[in-house]
Parts: C-alpha cells; structure tokens; sequence
C-alpha cells in the first residue's frame, strides 16, 4: 500500500524520524501509535526502499529516536499478562522431561 494512503488511515500517525531510517529491518519515517495492555507501543510503518511502499508494521516500544531506545520507556510486563492468561485458561505449564543422556 502507498504510504500515503497507509497514513490517511490512521488520524494519529506521526512522523518519528527527520528522515527515513533502517532499524531491524524496518525502513520507516511514520508510526501510529498503539497501546497495548495500558502500555503504549509504536506500529513502525515499514517502507520498501524501491517503491515507497508500507510493506510491513513492527511493532515497537520506548523508540527515542535514532537507534535509541528508552529503557525505562521500553520496559514491558506483556509476557507476565499473557503467561498469567494462559496459565489460568489452560493451567500451568508442564515441565519438561529432563534430556535423556547417552554414553559414548
């Protein structure tokens, strides 16, 4: 999809990078952002190089610009949420069998 079409999309889309940048193989100037678990998090808008594109999301927390990231802003408890989710949908994780081992 165009870029441009992929921003008049979303009313909150914003420009987070003076100019285009790759970072994790996302080359992005835009992000929309998303909250997560009362947690807010960044869908990088993912560009092709050659056409301009919107190609893919990645989804990103505590981007301060650059290749900087906030640690404090980037700290995130969504593993607990999900694992505590899953635990009591479908109980507790069972435990692995320890490796069986060989003689040579």
């Amino acid at each position: 999809m165009p870029l441009g079409e992929a921003l008049l999309l979303f009313d909150d889309a914003r420009e987070v990078q003076a100019t285009k940048t790759d970072i994790g193989n996302c080359y992005f100037q835009y992000a929309v952002p998303v909250t997560f678990e009362d947690e807010e998090w960044d869908a990088w808008l993912c560009e092709d190089r050659g056409t301009g594109d919107v190609i893919a999301v990645s989804i990103e927390k505590g981007f301060g610009g650059r290749i900087f990231f906030d640690s404090d802003k980037s700290a995130s408890r969504l593993f607990e949420v999900i694992l505590a989710r899953l635990t009591g949908s479908f109980g507790p994780p069972p435990l692995l069998e320890p490796a069986l081992q060989c003689d040579r």
